[in-house]
């Protein structure tokens, strides 16, 4: 009897701690594989690294939970880019914030309507929007990129603090946020509830429209704000950012153990799944393995881990 008492707390431990035992088996591995791996240089270049991808996999995790995701996130990131790159050149940093903001809002509400209002599926709206925002970015420009000039914005995204970038700092604070919405207040409570199954939560009186419509608004809102920090990490708007968005944010947010049919996640989980792939994506530039070789790579390797947490999670039913 005490040795099944053990064995089911050994699934529960894999179970719940999938992203993090991979996390830990994977820098053991590359330390020995890769001189100075660990060193203080090359994990905060990890951490740097995934800042701007990082904020919009947070929001990416929320709409998971709540049942809905959105392929128009990298859409959204190009054109928010290229809006406010060319309006802090001609109007200033405000304004520039501003107007790629309300690029966010607006593909946010629209997805909203479609997927709240007409109860179309996610897939359908987001892929919609996805070409329209993206057409949208091209004739923008007309497909060019747009250098930034202010000072400012070139400080925002390569500054530092300790050693660590503002965006990483930022990104930090905006995890602890959605961490804290989801575990303490009413609106997270709902959202796993609606995510779990949208007709008893609208049974027990819960607005299932308005969160499958606040869900893609944060969602789009976080995806300006990383056309935002990309635009002032590079110095520059593109239509040609965020193209691997959506894959990455949904990717990382599976691994880190949330469910892509709702209901289950966290904001700690999904911050493991990041630091998974990205430590995962380091090694491979640091081992100099050929780009397309790690493209092949990346994805088999996502594939496996999300076999495994699959997997792990299945197990405990048994």
């Amino acid at each position: 009897m005490k040795s099944k008492s053990e064995k089911i707390n050994w699934k529960e431990m894999l179970t719940r701690q999938t992203a993090p035992l991979i996390l830990l088996l994977m820098l053991v591995l590359f330390s020995i594989v890769i001189p100075n791996f660990l060193s203080i240089g090359n994990l905060t270049n990890i951490l740097d690294s995934f800042a701007v991808y990082g904020v919009v996999t947070m929001a990416m995790c929320f709409s998971l939970i709540g049942g809905e995701f959105d392929l128009s996130v990298g859409s959204i990131m190009a054109l928010a880019s290229l809006v406010f790159a060319v309006n802090v050149n001609e109007r200033g940093l405000a304004v520039g914030l501003l107007l790629a903001l309300l690029v966010g809002l607006v593909v946010g509400a629209l997805n909203g309507v479609l997927v709240a209002k007409f109860g179309m599926a996610s897939f359908v709206a987001t892929m919609s929007t996805q070409i329209i925002v993206k057409g949208a970015a091209l004739w923008y420009t007309d497909a060019q990129a747009v250098a930034i000039y202010s000072e400012t914005c070139y400080q925002i995204g390569n500054g530092k603090l300790l050693g660590i970038s503002y965006l990483f700092w930022f990104f930090l604070l905006v995890t602890l946020a959605f961490a804290f919405v989801l575990k303490y207040t009413a609106f997270g409570r709902g959202l796993y509830a609606v995510g779990g199954n949208a007709l008893i939560a609208a049974n027990a009186g819960i607005n299932v429209q308005f969160y499958k419509f606040i869900i893609f608004i944060i969602l789009d809102v976080a995806s300006a704000i990383g056309g935002i920090m990309m635009a002032c990490r590079i110095s520059a708007g593109n239509s040609l950012y965020g193209a691997d968005l959506t894959m990455m944010a949904i990717s990382a947010s599976v691994v880190g153990g949330t469910s892509n049919t709702g209901g289950t996640g966290s904001a700690a989980k999904t911050f493991c799944g990041l630091c998974v792939l990205y430590v995962l994506y380091n090694a491979l530039m640091l081992l100099g393995i050929q780009a397309y070789v790690q493209q092949l790579l990346k994805g088999l390797i996502v594939v496996f881990v999300i076999i495994i947490a699959g997997i792990s999670r299945v197990s405990k039913d048994y």
